[in-house]
């Protein structure tokens, strides 16, 4: 699967993912399942983007640091 990361237009979901060392390839799955759930909304599909990296952040124990 080619990473293909869009840019956010209102929750900006990869600022949040780079912050946190998050994969490319991990952040364009989750994309791509988010996607799947809301192909017709992308401020919706962004909100659960951004949720979704916040749980993978915490279910990897990933921490923004300074």
């Amino acid at each position: 699967m080619q990473a293909t990361i869009i840019s956010p237009a209102v929750f900006d979901y990869l600022a949040l993912a780079q912050a946190l060392s998050i994969p490319p390839k991990e952040v364009a799955t989750l994309e791509q399942q988010v996607r799947n759930e809301f192909p017709h909304d992308d401020m919706l599909m962004e909100l659960h983007l951004l949720r979704a990296v916040k749980a993978y952040a915490n279910k990897n124990h990933l921490s923004v640091t300074p």
